[in-house]
């Protein structure tokens, strides 16, 4: 976190305890520690349906190169 944005990476649950509310309450926790600061994430094709649930909208995607 700074003063311009909040970072949410490698953001998972265990399959075992998927379901159960633990990633929307931690995700949550994230957000009211600065509720009006963006939020920045790259969620993976499982996390997807969690952030847009909770609001997030995609606005760009970020590329990661490797030599």
């Amino acid at each position: 976190r700074d003063q311009a944005c909040t970072g949410v990476y490698t953001f998972f649950t265990l399959p075992a305890y998927r379901g159960r509310g633990l990633g929307t309450a931690l995700l949550g926790r994230a957000l009211s520690e600065a509720p009006n600061r963006p939020m920045a994430t790259n969620p993976s094709s499982m996390s997807r349906g969690i952030f847009s649930r909770l609001g997030f909208r995609a606005i760009g995607e970020r590329r990661i190169w490797v030599r």
